[in-house]
C-alpha cells in the first residue's frame, strides 16, 4: 500500500526546526558554488571582452578613453560553424555573426603581438571591393556610408577579391586611419568580434547591432 504521509500545520509563530547540517556537507555545497562560478567566469570570459579605445581612426563615431564590450562568440565557435564558405552567399560570416558595416575589433598580425585594432567591417569574403573616385564600391556598387565628413582616398589594396575567409576593414576617420587600405585584408582567425555596446562614458551609452 502507498503510504500517505500527513502534514503538519503550523501557525505563523510556529518555528519548525531544520535539520542541523555537517560540516562535510556544508564544505561539498561551497564546492559546488565555486566550481559553478568557475564555469561562468570561463564561459563569460569566452563570449565577451572588454576594451578601451586608444585610437583616432574611428572618430567622430568613437573616441579614445571610450570603452567597449566586444562579443567573442564567432572567434571561440565560428570556426567549426563557418567552414570555408563564402560569406558573399548563404555563409560563414553571417554564421559568425559578422555583417557588412559592423565595427570589428581585430589583430593586424598573425602573432598578434600589438593592441588590437578597431574598423569598420566594409568587405566580406567573396566580394569585389574597390576605392575610387572618392568612394568604396563593393561588387560594383557604391557603399553608402553617411558616418562619413571626407572622400576615401587608397594607394595600395584599392581593387582586389576576397578570399574565402578574408575581411576588408575601413576606419570612419579615414585620413588617418591604418587599415586594410595599407596591410590588405585580414583573415578571419585574426578577428576577435564585433562591438555590441559602448558603456564607458555613460552619458554615451550605445547599444550596437
Amino acid at each position: 500500500m502507498p503510504r500517505i504521509t500527513r502534514r503538519r500545520t503550523l501557525s505563523a509563530n510556529t518555528i519548525s526546526p531544520q535539520p542541523r547540517r555537517s560540516s562535510g556537507r556544508v564544505l561539498i555545497d561551497l564546492l559546488k558554488i565555486t566550481l559553478y562560478a568557475t564555469i561562468l567566469l570561463i564561459f563569460s570570459s569566452t563570449l565577451i571582452a572588454r576594451y578601451e579605445i586608444e585610437q583616432t581612426s574611428m572618430e567622430p563615431n568613437f573616441h579614445p578613453g571610450q570603452r567597449i564590450i566586444v562579443s567573442q562568440a564567432g572567434r571561440a565557435y565560428g570556426s567549426w560553424l563557418s567552414g570555408s564558405a563564402y560569406a558573399a552567399h548563404p555563409s560563414s560570416a553571417a554564421a559568425i555573426g559578422l555583417q557588412r558595416e559592423q565595427i570589428v575589433v581585430f589583430y593586424e598580425t598573425d602573432d598578434q603581438s600589438e593592441p588590437p585594432l578597431i574598423k569598420r567591417l566594409i568587405g566580406l569574403p567573396g566580394d569585389l571591393v574597390a576605392i575610387h573616385d572618392g568612394g568604396v564600391f563593393i561588387n560594383n556598387r557604391r557603399v553608402p556610408e553617411p558616418y562619413l565628413s571626407v572622400p576615401t582616398d587608397c594607394s595600395a589594396y584599392c581593387s582586389l577579391t576576397l578570399g574565402a575567409d578574408e575581411y576588408y576593414f575601413l576606419g570612419d576617420n579615414r585620413p588617418v586611419s591604418h587599415d586594410s587600405r595599407q596591410f590588405g585584408p585580414v583573415p578571419g582567425n585574426r578577428v576577435i568580434g564585433r562591438v555590441v555596446m559602448r558603456f564607458w562614458p555613460l552619458d554615451q551609452l550605445t547599444i550596437f547591432s
